[in-house]
C-alpha cells in the first residue's frame, strides 16, 4: 500500500492576450486560426464505404478491414473496382460543415487501405487508376473549403499502408505480410509512394493541416523524409503522430474528452458522431445533439480542439442522422459561438453544474445541468463586474458572495436545456478558490511499479496510476484534509489501447467505520463524471473492476457540494 501527502496550490489562469502570447509561444502566429476554430470535420472516406462494415456474413468492419480479416489484396482490389461515388459533392460536405459551425475540415486523402483519393503520381492504386469513378476527389473539396472560408486539412497514412509492397501493418515486422503482394522494404515503399505523395499533396492543394496516421516503424531519419518537405511550406499545421520523436504542433488523441486536465498545451479531441470511423450500414449509435454540444464545450474549457469525424457512404452520401445532429449543433452555436470560439481553458478542472472557457477579461460558463434551487455557484475568490445569460446580454444577473465564492441566482428555467452560456465579466485575473484534495493523502490496494497512485492527483494527465497487469479489482482511497459536503467526481482515464473498461463505485465513510455508497459508473476508456448522493465526509474510495481490462486512473477531481 502506498501513501502520499500531496499539497495543491490555488488555481489561476492569467490572461494572455494575442500579443503576448505569440511573444511567449512562437508557434502561437502559425496555430492562430487553429486555436480561434475550435471545431473541425474529419470526413474517413474510401473503397471500404462498398463493404458497408460487413465481410463475411460479420459486420463491424471499417478502415481495418484488410488487418482484421488478412483478406487477400485481390479480394479489396475487387472491392475497389466497385467504389464508384457518383452521388459525391464535397461541397455538400463542405456546406454542411459550415451550417454545422464548423470551421476546419480534414478528408482523409490516404487511410491505412493505401488507396490515394487524388489521380497520385506514385502509384496506380487511387481514384483514377483502380476504381471506375476515375475522377480527382481531393480537389473539388479543397475548391470549396476555401470558397466556404474553412481551412483545408489531409489525413494521410504516411507509415501503415496495407496494400502498398513495404507499407507497415499492424503486429508486423518490416517486410512481413499475409499476401505476396504487399511484402517489401519499408524504406522502398516510403521512399516511392509516402514521400512522393505528400510531395504531391502540399504542391497541389496546399493544405493549411496534414493529419499524420499511426507512426509504425517510423524513426527519427524516417520521419525526417517528411519533415524536410514541410520546410518549404511553413505554415502547413502537423498532429503529433508523424513519428520518428517529431511532436508536432499539436497533439491527436481519438476518443478520449478529458474532464480535468488538458492532456497537452495543443490538442485536439478525434469523436466519431457514430459509432464507427468509417461507414457502418447497421450504425444506429449516433451521438445525440446534446452530446455534441456538451462534448465541445468541455474540450474547449480544457483549451482543445473538437474534431468530429463523420463517414460517407459508398455514394458519397452523408448519412441522415449525422447529419441532422451537426445541424443541431450548428443552431446552438450560432448562438452560443462566442462562448466557443477563439478561447482558452477555464480556472477551473470541472464543477458540479458544467465547465468553463474564458476569453480575455469574460468567463463563459457551460451550464449543463441547471440548478434547482436557482442558485449557480462558481468556485472563484477574485471580483467580478456582472453577470448575464449570453442568450439576452441585456439581463443582468444578481451576484452575491458567500464561502464557497460567487453565487449567480439565474431564471428558474435555462435558455437552452442542453447548455445555457452564463457570462461573467472579471475586474481582474480570476482567482478560483483551492480543490477539496488540497492537503489529501492517497492511497491504494495495488499499483504498478513506477504508476503510482499519487499521480492521480498531480494535475498531470502526462502520469498515471496503473493496477498490475491481472488485477480484477482495486481500491483507491483518498483522504481530505477537513470533511467536504461533496457532489459530484470528475476522472480522466489513461490514453492507452485498448481503452479501459472500469466498473467504478464510489463510497463515502460515514465517520463510524462504515462505507456507504453514493455513486457507481461504467466507463468507457473516456473517463466518466459520477454525481454523488451527497454527504458530509472526509474518506472517498473508489472501487474500479474488471476481470478482462486494465484498471487505471489518469486524473481525479473531487468537487464540492457547496
Amino acid at each position: 500500500m502506498v501513501t502520499a501527502r500531496l499539497l495543491f496550490s490555488t488555481l489561476s489562469v492569467l490572461a494572455l492576450g494575442t500579443a503576448a502570447l505569440s511573444a511567449a509561444d512562437p508557434a502561437a502566429e502559425r496555430l492562430g486560426w487553429w486555436r480561434e476554430a475550435k471545431v473541425g470535420l474529419a470526413i474517413a472516406w474510401g473503397p471500404v464505404a462498398v463493404t458497408g462494415g460487413a465481410h463475411g456474413g460479420a459486420t463491424g468492419y471499417g478502415e481495418g478491414l484488410l488487418a482484421a480479416t488478412k483478406m487477400p489484396l485481390a479480394d479489396y482490389r475487387a472491392i475497389a473496382q466497385r467504389f464508384n461515388p457518383t452521388a459525391a459533392d464535397p461541397a455538400v460536405w463542405v456546406r454542411m460543415a459550415k451550417d454545422a459551425g464548423l470551421r476546419y475540415v480534414v478528408l482523409s486523402a490516404k487511410h491505412v487501405d493505401g488507396f490515394a483519393l487524388w489521380p497520385s503520381a506514385a502509384s496506380t492504386w487511387d481514384i483514377a487508376d483502380a476504381s471506375p469513378y476515375g475522377q480527382d476527389l481531393v480537389e473539388p473539396l479543397a475548391k470549396a473549403a476555401r470558397q466556404e472560408g474553412l481551412r483545408l486539412g489531409l489525413h494521410y497514412s504516411q507509415a501503415q499502408d496495407l496494400m502498398h509492397p513495404g507499407g507497415a501493418k499492424p503486429g508486423t515486422e518490416d517486410g512481413g505480410g499475409w499476401d505476396d503482394g504487399h511484402r517489401g522494404r519499408f524504406d522502398d515503399y516510403l521512399a516511392q509512394v509516402a514521400v512522393p505523395q505528400v510531395q504531391e499533396l502540399l504542391a497541389r492543394y496546399q493544405p493549411d493541416l496534414l493529419w499524420w496516421d499511426t507512426p509504425i516503424l517510423m524513426t527519427p531519419a524516417r520521419a525526417g523524409l517528411f519533415t524536410a518537405l514541410l520546410t518549404q511550406h511553413p505554415s502547413v499545421l502537423t498532429n503529433n503522430r508523424l513519428g520518428g520523436n517529431q511532436a508536432g504542433d499539436f497533439t491527436s488523441i481519438s476518443g478520449i474528452v478529458p474532464l480535468t486536465v488538458p492532456p497537452a498545451k495543443s490538442f485536439e479531441v478525434r469523436l466519431n458522431v457514430g459509432r464507427f470511423t468509417t461507414f457502418n450500414a447497421t450504425d444506429t449509435e449516433f451521438t445525440s445533439a446534446s452530446d455534441l454540444i456538451r462534448r465541445t464545450a468541455e474540450v474547449a474549457s480544457q483549451g482543445g480542439n473538437l474534431l468530429l469525424g463523420v463517414a460517407p457512404d459508398a455514394a458519397g452520401r452523408i448519412p441522415t442522422p449525422v447529419a441532422e445532429r451537426l445541424g443541431d449543433l450548428g443552431q446552438w452555436l450560432r448562438l452560443h459561438g462566442e462562448a466557443i470560439y477563439g478561447t482558452e481553458a477555464g480556472p477551473f478542472p470541472r464543477l458540479p453544474w458544467g465547465c468553463v472557457t474564458r476569453k480575455d477579461e469574460r468567463l463563459y460558463l457551460h451550464v449543463l445541468a441547471w440548478p434547482k434551487d436557482g442558485r449557480l455557484r462558481l468556485p472563484l475568490a477574485s471580483g467580478v463586474t456582472g453577470a448575464h445569460l449570453l442568450a439576452t446580454p441585456d439581463t443582468a444577473l444578481v451576484i452575491t458572495k458567500d464561502a464557497s465564492g460567487l453565487v449567480i441566482t439565474v431564471p428558474a428555467t435555462p435558455v437552452d436545456a442542453r447548455n445555457t452560456v452564463i457570462v461573467v465579466t472579471l475586474d481582474g485575473q480570476p482567482q478560483a478558490l483551492p480543490l477539496v484534495t488540497v492537503g489529501a493523502t492517497v492511497e491504494a490496494t495495488v499499483s504498478e511499479d513506477g504508476q503510482p497512485v499519487t499521480n492521480i492527483l498531480d494535475r498531470n494527465a502526462s502520469r498515471r496510476w496503473m493496477a498490475p497487469v491481472g488485477a480484477a479489482e482495486a481500491q483507491v482511497t483518498i483522504t481530505l484534509a477537513q470533511p467536504e459536503k461533496l457532489a459530484a467526481l470528475a476522472l480522466d482515464e489513461p490514453d492507452v489501447w485498448p481503452r479501459l473498461r472500469q466498473h467504478l463505485r464510489v463510497e463515502a465513510d460515514s465517520g463510524n467505520g462504515q462505507w456507504i455508497t453514493i455513486g457507481k459508473e461504467v466507463t468507457t476508456g473516456m473517463g466518466a463524471f459520477v454525481e454523488l448522493r451527497q454527504v458530509t465526509t472526509k474518506r472517498l474510495r473508489l472501487t474500479l473492476a474488471n476481470p478482462k481490462s486494465r484498471l487505471g486512473l489518469a486524473e481525479v477531481v473531487v468537487l464540492r457540494a457547496d
